[in-house]
C-alpha cells in the first residue's frame, strides 16, 4: 500500500509535534509545510527533515495529495483554509481543534474532517503521541476509513467524536489541565511567600494523580471539607491573601457539597 501523502499548514505546538511524529512515521511522507510565516514553515521543515516548506499557497498546487492537516491556534483556522484556497484535487483536510466545525475548511475542499488530540502541548516540551489519545471524524464517510488509518499511524487510541463530543472533551480537558495547573500555580506562589518552591508538594501532586487514576477521584479524595471539618477550613481560609480566598471557599465547598450527597445515596 502507498504511503499517504500529507501537507501540514502550520508551524506552531501542535504542528511542531504533528511534524515529527508525521516524518517518523513509515506510512506517512509529509511532503510540504506551510505557514503564514514562511520562514516558520522552513524552520519546522528543517528541523525534521522535510525538503519542502514555505507559504500556504503553495499547498493548493500540490499533486497527489492525500490528507491536508491543518494545525494552528482555534482563531486562525478560518484564515488558514482561506490562504490554502481551493485544492483542485479536493484532498481531505482536516483540523486539530476539539472546539471549531470541520465546515470552516470547505474553502479548501469538501473532504473535510477532524483530527483531535486531547492533549496539551508545549513549545520544547516532548510529547509521546503514542499516548495521546485521537479524537475523529470526517464530512463524508467513505473518508473515515483514512482518516482512521492516518491517526492509528501516530497512536493507537483512535476514537471517533462528533462535534457535541468534542466540545465535552474539550471542557473535560479545561478541568483536568488548565484548572490542575492554574491550582499549582497558585500553590507555588503560596509556597514562594515562605521562601519554598513548587518541589516540595511534587511527591503529593504525583501520589494525587496516580491514586485518582488507580482507584477513582471519589475514593481518592482527602481533606478537610471532604472530612467536613469546618474549624479546620475556615482557619485555613484567615491564613490565605483575599484574592485566594473565593477560589479555596468555591473549591472546598464543591468538596463538602459532592461528598455530602454521596453519603445522601
Amino acid at each position: 500500500m502507498a504511503n499517504k501523502r500529507i501537507a501540514l499548514a502550520g508551524a506552531g505546538n501542535v504542528a511542531t509535534h504533528l511534524a515529527a511524529a508525521f516524518a517518523r512515521a513509515e506510512s506517512i511522507d509529509l511532503i510540504y509545510i506551510g505557514d503564514r510565516t514562511a520562514e516558520h514553515a522552513r524552520a519546522l521543515a528543517d528541523e525534521v527533515g522535510v525538503s519542502a516548506a514555505g507559504s500556504l499557497g503553495a499547498i493548493s498546487q500540490l499533486a497527489d495529495l492525500d490528507v491536508i492537516v491543518v494545525s494552528v491556534a482555534d482563531s486562525g483556522i478560518e484564515d488558514v483554509a482561506a490562504a490554502i484556497g481551493p485544492h483542485v484535487a479536493e484532498p481531505l483536510t482536516v483540523h486539530t481543534s476539539g472546539t471549531v466545525s470541520k465546515h470552516v475548511l470547505e474553502a479548501v475542499s469538501p473532504r473535510t474532517g477532524i483530527l483531535y488530540p486531547l492533549q496539551s502541548f508545549t513549545a520544547g516540551v516532548a510529547a509521546d503521541l503514542g499516548r495521546v489519545p485521537f479524537f475523529i471524524e470526517t464530512a463524508q464517510a467513505a473518508d473515515y476509513p483514512l482518516l482512521e488509518d492516518l491517526a492509528r499511524s501516530l497512536s493507537p487510541r483512535v476514537y471517533h467524536a462528533d462535534e457535541r463530543l468534542r466540545g465535552i472533551l474539550h471542557i473535560a480537558g479545561v478541568y483536568t489541565n488548565n484548572f490542575v495547573n492554574v491550582m499549582l500555580l497558585e500553590a507555588e506562589r503560596l509556597l514562594g511567600r515562605e521562601g519554598l518552591g513548587l518541589e516540595v508538594v511534587e511527591p503529593l501532586v504525583r501520589a494525587t494523580v496516580d491514586k485518582a487514576f488507580a482507584i477513582g477521584p471519589l475514593a481518592a479524595q482527602t481533606g478537610p471539607a471532604r472530612r467536613g471539618d469546618s474549624e479546620v477550613v475556615r482557619r485555613q481560609l484567615e491564613r490565605l491573601p483575599d484574592d485566594m480566598k473565593p477560589v479555596y471557599e468555591t473549591v472546598s465547598q464543591l468538596i463538602t457539597d459532592t461528598f455530602s450527597k454521596t453519603k445522601r445515596e
